[in-house]
């Protein structure tokens, strides 16, 4: 057979076919993902809450609260009933039933409801103004006692009612004002110090007439001399 091709070419064998990797299995795929977290037991919302935050203050609100319920209750009772029972006593026993009428029961009960329950609620409205005095009276104080503190004001020992609530809360106030007072007063006693100790430098300065250490010491006299107006910002009230 004749050979066309060129001479030195050579046959070259057709090309081997090429070995792919098949696709993933879907189960190998999911194997090898990281595994979901289970999912955990559903969080209740009341379980996360925290309802006393202040037994010591909560306590006589709710007592107040639950007072104001039985008092309203006690006196509707009261009022709506017993001037039935009054009117039953005079009765046989065969006309001790005046609610057969509906119109009547409806009519005596609107006829003794509302007056005794506007009275009942206007009893519990003066004296909830009244008892709130305890908690209001305290908070007005702390208030003007924050506003004067604002301004550099620092207050004296705070004594409230007997009676008033927020007394351990005042008394961790005081407590907190009595270590400013102290911290201040050492910060006060530092400062002098620090005037003496930039006095004799000034000395030593003047002495070796060296301009680095004079602008070193100017230096320390205006921050003592910022440091000083600070802490005259505080003022002691009593």
């Amino acid at each position: 057979m004749r050979n066309d091709l060129p001479s030195g070419a050579a046959l070259e064998d057709p090309p081997a076919a090429r070995e792919s990797t098949p696709p993933a299995a879907p189960d190998t795929l999911e194997a090898s993902s990281p595994p979901k977290a289970a999912p955990g037991p559903p969080r209740l919302w009341f379980r996360r809450r925290r309802y006393f935050v202040n037994p010591r203050v909560q306590g006589p609100l709710l007592v107040h609260a639950l007072g104001y319920a039985f008092f309203f209750l006690l006196v509707t009772a009261v009022g709506i009933f017993s001037p039935l029972v009054r009117d039953l006593e005079g009765l046989p026993v065969s006309q001790q039933n005046p609610f057969w009428n509906p119109a009547y029961s409806f009519l005596y009960l609107h006829y003794h409801f509302w007056p005794i329950a506007l009275l009942a609620v206007l009893a519990i409205a003066v004296h909830s103004i009244l008892s709130s005095h305890r908690m209001a009276g305290p908070l007005y104080r702390l208030s003007n006692l924050f506003r004067g503190m604002k301004e550099g004001r620092m207050p004296a020992r705070q004594v409230i009612r007997k009676k008033d609530f927020l007394h351990p809360e005042f008394e961790e106030f005081n407590g907190m004002v009595e270590a400013w007072k102290g911290k201040i007063r050492e910060f006060k006693n530092d400062v002098k110090d620090l005037e003496k100790l930039a006095d004799l430098l000034q000395e030593e300065a003047l002495l070796s007439d060296s301009p680095a250490l004079l602008d070193l010491v100017q230096s320390i006299t205006e921050n003592r001399r910022r440091l000083a107006a600070g802490l005259a910002w505080f003022r002691e009230d009593g």
